[in-house]
């Protein structure tokens, strides 16, 4: 990242809050002395009985989830709060937390529904374009004209009818518990996310990495002093 976006508040943010308390609360806490949707927040249980598909999902790990040990589920909601930590993960305060190490369910289960919420659920449980919306807000805050990432790029302000691709800075492919963390959630050109950053994981190797939304922005100021010369 060349540049960093200065963060905004948004109403998007709240599916992310909810996504928590499905994976910490409710999974984690799954017993034979309650049903999975006695366990739902109010507000993700409007979501959970709005669509039939979702809520067999949701039934279908909380049945899995019956079986894990107390240590395990410790693990899953560890892994939940440090990985979406991004701003300390890129510090290098603390390290990630990867999917081979958690509990198969979570690859095999929550993981593909997680990226659903991003592919296709975000867009009818929350505000009805809240994704344009969010991007425009963003745009519209900082005004870049070139791709933070690349800074070659132009990228689509606010006032477009397009919006750029949001990357995922921790890939969802390996930490899906960010799927829908619009801190994790990074417009670049489409250059920068399907050629150049990818899947890659930008802590891989030892790398440096820079929290994308950093509100902290120093100014640089450049001096040019020009001493003409016969020679």
């Amino acid at each position: 990242m060349l540049r960093t976006y200065k963060p905004i508040a948004h109403p998007i943010f709240t599916l992310h809050t909810q996504l928590e308390h499905l994976v910490c609360q409710v999974w984690c806490n799954a017993s034979e002395y309650n049903t999975c949707e006695e366990l739902l927040d109010v507000n993700f249980e409007m979501i959970y009985n709005t669509y039939g598909w979702l809520r067999t999902k949701i039934d279908e790990i909380y049945e899995k989830c019956k079986l894990l040990t107390v240590e395990q589920r410790a693990d899953i909601r560890e892994a939940f709060v440090v990985n979406n930590s991004i701003k300390e993960l890129c510090d290098g305060e603390i390290i990630p937390i990867y999917l081979d190490t958690l509990p198969a369910v979570v690859a095999d289960d929550m993981k593909p529904l997680l990226v659903d919420f991003y592919n296709t659920v975000i867009d009818y449980v929350t505000v009805p374009g809240n994704k344009l919306d969010y991007y425009n807000l963003l745009q519209e805050h900082n005004q870049f004209k070139n791709c933070p990432c690349c800074g070659l790029s132009p990228i689509e302000s606010a006032e477009s009818h397009y919006r750029e691709d949001n990357d995922h800075y921790l890939p969802k492919a390996d930490f899906p518990f960010g799927s829908v963390n619009f801190n994790n959630l990074v417009p670049l050109c489409g250059k920068c996310n399907k050629k150049c950053k990818t899947t890659k994981n930008p802590f891989e190797a030892g790398r440096i990495s820079f929290y994308p939304f950093d509100s902290n922005h120093n100014t640089v100021n450049i001096e040019v002093n020009i001493i003409e010369s016969d020679t």
